[in-house]
């Protein structure tokens, strides 16, 4: 990491400590300073701006290339799929589709998955698998139709239990999980469905479906076959979906692996490398030897003029590496783009798509007769997913795949500035920092950081991380913690960094960023894994005896526990978060949130989460007077300075939101959009002026400057909860109260004050030793003061 930029950080503060009283580990003094309010001074120029009515401001994300696979084309126009076959849509993965000479158009309203996919005029049809069809029972795929010009989507359940469908003027269905051995239903679009196929000893092998016929292709079983083993001949038969007619076109020993049907011809592949094909009215086969051993045969289709063609790859999951066409006994092999997936034929041409890189991605012909592939309709560069991010002290990071390798993952910053109580997103680092990611694309990593401190997936280890201090590493923490399961075992449980000031929060553990525990949570609070840090100081929640839901705080260099919640008749934790002196928690069933102080006392205040589904986590997140969270994927905001504030709810579906200063970032969900989820900065709907608090300071109470090479300087690190334009520290005698020396810094961007006093005076001689008092005055870019102080000894 020593090459890589200047990470900002934000900072949080500390809790004060229960009862004042000497730390017996006198290595650090943990302080809580109240800061008196000035005029906000605004910030230079930045990048992106928030409108007048407040609108959020989303964050550009960086482009990249993915797949992009055929799904049909027709006279009417053409329909691709662009990313992962089996992603999310939040993944990037989404259909385009549009007449031909005109830009392909983004179709998020269609399902991420689908198998089955047929065009037909205007007329996509394709089957959700049940995994991502919503109000679907198990084992069910729900037939849609997209119209590839305007981009409805609809959807037909069928009233039996389908399977994966093979499109033609309806659906055709294999029942799951027995799709081999299962009677083949055609359901037309009007009309009632009927059996056209029967497994009656035999099992299927391949089938294709194209105006208003079906090939299949099935293995017979002989007597004495087991289920799934036949051993008998194949055959190849040709159903006319209209009557349910069936003729045979070919019975064998050969097994025959693949099937294609147009309107005028059927093809068959074989296991010996040839290639059959016949008029679909019948006449005598022709064949031709076009396939090598190991040579994979791919979308088979048939073209206007009667070639044949189909992709080619070296192995079942290797990569295309050809177009190969079957001419009238003649065959030729024509190069497409790398990455080439999915075929298609219309008239006397072939058709496939490809998303190698930015200059290939699109959609390609392929005359029958010609040699070239030529590109007929581009798609535009899809953004990246962030794989996670993290906003605090007026900086927004987040992670994503910007480069080739799997196993890289690129780190970027953007400050955030808000100083006129609108956010203000200055321009992107312009070299990210790189990550690797040892589980190569299988998990998101987390990270954390504040005040200069950071915390990032090991670059050695999977379950550690490392800690980092203005980009050094400084000690390694554990990623998981065996705790107790209740029944007499252990679990890991995976942790997620918290950094605040000096300390980290993982897995129910609290570090310095040297990597020393300073303190560790009971048992239960580490299997609830519901904890929040500021500072020194750690507020969680833990299922008690007898469903006992309860809420902790301790200050974890002087810990003194306090009791701050109790709820009977509990299955979860209460959720928690901290700033400063107050704490917030969920009820149990997640319907509430209560507000107190981090030391008990008082009267908490309670309101309406805003949740009606099933118990959730809400995703608590605390600044200044400001607390947010996310129930049933809405976004509320809560002004704690005002005693009788209710929750303000914010537009849109939120999966993950976090305030520092007076701003918000969202991870927002949008239905029928593209990408579907963005990150947006916007301010907070009400008006708030977080105080600027000191996490902590760490040095030594006392040193000696004698030049012997030990304690010969005093090196006080004090971390405050924003960035600061200004610091100064005042050393003067607590003897004469002559002033000794003070020192100066400027622009604390990442709120980590760092200064060394050798013991000289201003003028360059040496302090007379005893006891000095010393004071802190800083001021953030907004004009807040804070102010603290102490006293230091020279031996």
């Amino acid at each position: 990491m020593s090459s890589s930029p200047a990470l900002p950080s934000p900072a949080e503060p500390s809790s004060p400590s229960p009862r004042p009283r000497p730390n017996r580990r006198r290595r650090a003094v943990q302080l809580l300073v109240a800061v008196a309010l000035l005029p906000a001074t605004s910030l230079g120029p930045a990048a992106l701006r928030a409108r007048a009515d407040d609108a959020p401001i989303r964050i550009p994300l960086h482009t990249g290339v993915a797949p992009v696979t055929l799904l049909g084309v027709s006279p009417a126009g053409l329909a691709v799929s662009q990313g992962e076959p089996d992603a999310d849509p939040a993944a990037g993965r989404t259909v385009f589709s549009g007449a031909w000479g005109k830009p392909l158009v983004p179709r998020p309203q269609a399902a991420a998955r689908a198998v089955g996919v047929a065009l037909t005029g205007t007329t996509l049809a394709y089957s959700e698998p049940t995994s991502t069809a919503p109000g679907t029972a198990d084992g069910w795929d729900v037939p849609h139709r997209l119209d590839i010009l305007t981009g409805l989507d609809t959807t037909d359940v069928p009233g039996e239990r389908p399977g994966s469908p093979e499109f033609a003027d309806g659906w055709l269905v294999t029942e799951l999980p027995s799709y081999l051995s299962s009677p083949i239903v055609y359901h037309p679009l009007s009309g009632s469905s009927r059996t056209v196929w029967s497994p009656d000893a035999r099992q299927l092998v391949a089938l294709d479906a194209a105006a208003d016929g079906l090939l299949v292709a099935y293995q017979e079983y002989l007597p004495g076959d087991t289920n799934w083993h036949p051993s008998g001949p194949f055959a190849l038969d040709l159903i006319d979906l209209a009557s349910g007619q069936s003729r045979r076109i070919t019975r064998g020993d050969e097994r025959i692996q693949q099937v294609a049907l147009s309107a005028e011809r059927i093809a068959w592949f074989t296991d010996g490398g040839d290639v059959w094909s016949a008029a679909r009215s019948g006449g005598t086969p022709a064949s031709a030897r076009a396939a090598a051993d190991g040579v994979r045969v791919l979308n088979p289709r048939i073209a206007g003029d009667g070639t044949i063609g189909y992709l080619t790859a070296r192995s079942a999951e290797g990569p295309v590496t050809g177009l190969r066409l079957v001419r009238r006994g003649r065959v030729t092999d024509v190069a497409v783009p790398p990455g080439s997936s999915g075929l298609d034929a219309l008239d006397d041409d072939f058709y496939t798509a490809s998303g190698g890189s930015a200059s290939v991605a699109g959609v390609y012909r392929v005359p029958a007769t010609g040699r070239t592939a030529e590109r007929v309709a581009a798609l535009p560069r899809p953004e990246r997913e962030v794989t996670n991010w993290a906003f605090d002290q007026g900086v927004l990071r987040y992670l994503d795949r910007t480069g080739a390798e799997p196993d890289r993952l690129a780190l970027w910053t953007r400050r955030v500035n808000d100083a006129d109580g609108t956010p203000a997103v200055a321009a992107e680092s312009a070299d990210p920092v790189w990550l690797r990611d040892l589980t190569r694309g299988e998990q998101n990593p987390q990270m954390s950081f504040d005040a200069g401190r950071g915390a990032v997936p090991s670059q050695k280890h999977l379950i550690t991380w490392d800690l980092l201090d203005r980009n050094r590493k400084t000690g390694v923490a554990v990623e998981q913690t065996p705790v107790p399961d209740g029944s007499g075992g252990l679990v890991h449980r995976p942790g997620t960094p918290l950094v605040s000031g000096a300390y980290v929060l993982l897995s129910g553990l609290v570090y310095r960023s040297d990597g020393a525990v300073v303190h560790t949570e009971p048992d239960a609070a580490r299997q609830a894994g519901q904890d929040a840090l500021f500072g020194s100081r750690l507020v969680y929640g833990q299922l008690a005896d007898r469903g006992a839901g309860e809420v902790w705080s301790v200050d974890t260099e002087n810990p003194e526990p306090y009791r701050l919640h109790s709820e009977a008749g509990c299955d979860r934790a209460p959720e928690t978060a901290v700033w400063g002196g107050l704490s917030a928690w969920s009820s149990c069933d997640a319907r509430t949130v209560t507000i107190g102080r981090v030391t008990g006392g008082g009267t908490p205040r309670s309101v309406p989460s805003g949740l009606t589904g099933a118990p959730a986590d809400l995703g608590l997140t605390m600044h200044g007077t400001a607390l947010g969270w996310v129930a049933d994927g809405r976004a509320y905001l809560l002004d704690l300075s005002k005693a009788g504030s209710s929750p303000v709810r914010l537009d849109g579906q939120t999966r993950r939101m976090v305030i520092d200063g007076r701003s918000v970032v969202r991870e927002v969900h949008r239905e029928n959009a593209v990408p579907a989820t963005v990150l947006q900065v916007e301010p907070l709907p009400f008006t708030s002026r977080p105080s600027l608090l000191l996490t902590g300071r760490q040095a030594r109470l006392g040193f000696t400057p004698d030049g012997d090479g030990r304690n010969d300087t005093w090196t006080a690190q004090f971390d405050t909860t924003a960035p600061l334009s200004t610091a100064s520290l005042r050393f003067v005698s607590a003897r004469s109260g002559v002033p000794a020396r003070t020192l100066t810094t400027k622009k604390v961007t990442d709120g980590s004050i760092r200064l060394v006093w050798t013991g000289r005076t201003s003028t360059g001689r040496k302090a007379p030793k005893g006891p000095y008092r010393w004071t802190l005055t800083a001021r953030d870019t907004t004009g807040r003061r804070l102010t603290a102080s102490g006293t230091v000894e020279i031996g």
